[in-house]
């Protein structure tokens, strides 16, 4: 029976994490929060969630993925990443981004801050999901919902 040495077990490790993470639905990244200027890891899944290539994700995090990020609502992402900076609480949070090609997508943004051996802020990690499609049959049901309103309205207002 042979021993495994640590630096294999080490690598065969990381190659399991990185086969489970590249199988999630979503983006999966990692970001230091006192250098805003690279990302430490971005999945693959972005190359699908945005169009664009994770190894063409070479400038900062922040404000590459706000630049993404639709103009509308960029100051609620902005501001629930500062606060979960500032508590320390996860953030989810659900926005629209605009993908390499035009398109608006809706996603939902979980993370969390993972802290050093001092307590001292290491990194921002988080998970993003494509919710468009959900978002399409919320607003197909709410339109739905409406019409449904102004026509029992208008029967109860006619004279039968």
């Amino acid at each position: 029976m042979s021993r495994k040495q640590p630096q294999e077990q080490l690598s065969e490790a990381e190659q399991k994490y990185r086969t489970l993470v590249e199988q999630i639905p979503g983006v999966v990244y990692v970001s230091p929060i006192n250098d805003t200027t690279k990302v430490a890891y971005i999945s693959p899944q972005l190359q699908q969630l945005l169009g664009i290539a994770p190894e063409d994700w070479n400038f900062g995090f922040f404000n590459s993925w706000l630049d993404y990020t639709h103009p509308e609502d960029r100051d609620r992402v902005w501001q629930a990443v500062n606060t979960t900076i500032a508590t320390g609480e996860p953030f989810s949070v659900e926005y629209r981004m605009i993908r390499r090609d035009g398109r608006i997508i809706w996603v939902r943004d979980q993370a969390n801050l993972v802290l050093d051996i001092d307590g001292e802020t290491q990194v921002l990690q988080g998970l993003v999901f494509d919710i468009s499609d959900r978002k399409q049959v919320e607003a197909a049901l709410q339109e739905s919902e409406a019409r449904s309103r102004a026509i029992l309205e208008d029967s109860n207002g006619t004279d039968c």
